[in-house]
């Protein structure tokens, strides 16, 4: 999936910096609330993240400093990401799936955090287990927190879409910003990114990967849409692609965007914490065109039944690529009436795609 923009580039900041570099004003991400639209720029992700980068080490972030995200999918979870990597820290996946945190906070203590990326005031599971520890009343987007079994973990970043009077949001205030754009040289061993696995075997396992780690996930990624796509279609086929699936999850990690440069389409899910709504989901693979869409069956299930029963002349896209647990036939052969073809995946974090 993707050209090769990556052959000689062989650290997360290189590949940044080479998206900016090459191909600037490609809309690397697309997100869709509603009838909205937002795309971001290989431009626009190096300057806010890399003013975001200079931000964190300002405050006195060091390298190698690990710094939990715990934003849904949504541009400020991306320029938080990059930006985090681009100031020689890492970024790990802050999931909190339980209301006590005990999934969060035994990871937070085992990776030594030192910071937590938050949305304050927004209704999610992140922010109600949070906020307790944060100095809510901070004036800027650095926060002291404190708990103190967590010692290490002192700053809550804030990221907010408050505009009110002169408050500015996250990101308006980044494009505003006159702040320097920081891109940290990195090793290609370097930790940049810490994902972490669900606990379906009774714990959640930290699952730490470097630059390199994660050039060769993007080559399974890429071998995986290779083989969904006819001989006779265009190089740039594959350029683009829909998928759901949580930024910080190893299957939802958008390696061949950072890699190769290939636009991702996705929903913002910033204000609504994943809520699916198919109607908008197929409106976006259709305005942008998507030969691909990544989606697990029971969102499929949803999918299937808004084109039944509003779209019944759906015409097919390429692939669909699916998977995470075993598929009844019904299901594929369902699957089979939206694509022209399916595209069964199995893995884990910790050994990526296996087949």
């Amino acid at each position: 999936m993707g050209a090769e923009m990556s052959s000689v580039q062989n650290t997360f900041s290189e590949w940044i910096q080479s998206l900016f570099e090459k191909i600037p004003d490609k809309e690397l991400f697309i997100f869709y609330d509603g009838d909205r639209r937002e795309a971001y720029t290989a431009r626009e992700l190096y300057t806010l993240a890399g003013r975001f980068a200079n931000r964190l080490r300002r405050h006195g972030f060091k390298r190698h400093d690990v710094i939990a995200n715990t934003l849904p999918n949504c541009p400020e979870r991306v320029i938080t990401d990059v930006g985090i990597i681009l100031a020689g820290c890492v970024t790990m996946n802050g999931q909190v799936l339980l209301a006590d945190g005990s999934d969060f906070f035994p990871s937070a203590k085992v990776s030594r955090c030192t910071g937590v990326v938050v949305a304050p005031g927004v209704q999610s599971s992140a922010w109600g287990l949070l906020q307790q520890f944060v100095d809510v009343e901070a004036s800027s987007e650095f926060s002291r927190f404190h708990k103190p079994d967590l010692p290490e973990l002192t700053s809550a970043i804030l990221v907010s879409r408050d505009s009110t009077g002169a408050k500015k949001s996250f990101l308006e205030n980044l494009r505003t910003s006159d702040d320097d754009i920081l891109v940290t040289e990195l090793d290609p061993e370097d930790i940049v990114i810490v994902f972490i696995t669900s606990g379906t075997t009774g714990y959640s396992k930290l699952v730490p990967r470097s630059s390199s780690d994660l050039k060769a996930s993007s080559g399974f990624q890429t071998m995986a849409a290779s083989s969904l796509q006819h001989a006779d279609q265009p190089q740039d086929y594959a350029q683009i692609y829909y998928s759901d699936r949580m930024l910080g999850w190893i299957g939802g990690f958008p390696f061949s965007t950072y890699c190769n440069g290939v636009t991702r389409v996705l929903l913002d899910s910033f204000c609504n914490d994943g809520v699916i709504d198919p109607g908008v989901i197929i409106n976006a693979v259709r305005t942008e065109g998507c030969p691909f869409m990544a989606v697990l069956p029971l969102e499929f299930e949803q999918i299937l039944r808004y084109l039944t029963s509003q779209e019944p002349s759906w015409t097919k896209i390429g692939a669909i690529v699916t998977g995470g647990q075993p598929l009844p036939k019904c299901v594929v052969s369902n699957m089979l009436k939206v694509a022209e073809k399916v595209g069964i995946v199995y893995g884990s974090t910790e050994a990526s795609i296996v087949t």
